[in-house]
């Protein structure tokens, strides 16, 4: 460790530890990362973004998350909440295994990069692109309402050029776009 990296310190609050774990989970999860790591770090995002939602009296996340179709919210629940806890903990089930369903770690990045918003903190690129792809691609976990919203910012030539693509080119070109988008001042 160099003299440097000793005296560093980071000034982080919640919201921006919360930020950079699920911006982390996000980069891996467009990059093919491993699914255990990305379901851990989305995990410890959402729980930091659902005691901030508490603590400003929001609404449950898991069973009342709006942009997730009423016939799915049990099934999102019982799938987030069981890996989180297994991958996290080893007190009473050391040799124990767990059939993970790495599907569980979408819905904690969709309910976090909401829920985020919904508290007032800034969507960054990769949270934007992640909620644009997941509208493009999995538009059947996301009711129409969301959808619209997301897709509302993406020129309608866009979506044909980038429904072929594979989701790691899908990710390094829309990062691309927002960096010029906002080099010409046309997004904050």
């Amino acid at each position: 460790m160099s003299g440097n990296e000793k005296e560093q310190k980071l000034v982080v609050s919640k919201a921006d530890a919360a930020t950079r774990q699920l911006d982390c989970a996000i980069r891996l999860w467009f990059s093919g990362g491993d699914p255990v790591s990305i379901h851990t770090l989305v995990g410890a995002a959402y729980q930091i973004i659902h005691d901030m939602n508490k603590k400003r009296d929001g609404k449950d996340l898991l069973f009342d998350a709006d942009f997730i179709k009423e016939e799915h919210r049990k099934t999102v629940h019982d799938l987030m909440r069981r890996d989180f806890n297994f991958f996290k903990h080893a007190d009473t089930d050391t040799h124990e295994v767990t059939e993970f369903v790495p599907f569980a770690s979408i819905m904690f990045m969709l309910i976090g990069i909401q829920t985020l918003r919904n508290l007032g903190v800034r969507q960054t690129d990769a949270q934007m692109t992640f909620g644009i792809y997941m509208a493009l691609t999995r538009s059947e976990y996301i009711n129409e309402e969301f959808r619209a919203l997301l897709l509302a910012t993406v020129p309608v030539e866009y979506i044909a050029d980038v429904r072929g693509m594979d989701k790691e080119e899908f990710f390094k070109l829309s990062l691309q776009a927002a960096a010029a988008l906002r080099a010409q001042g046309k997004i904050p």
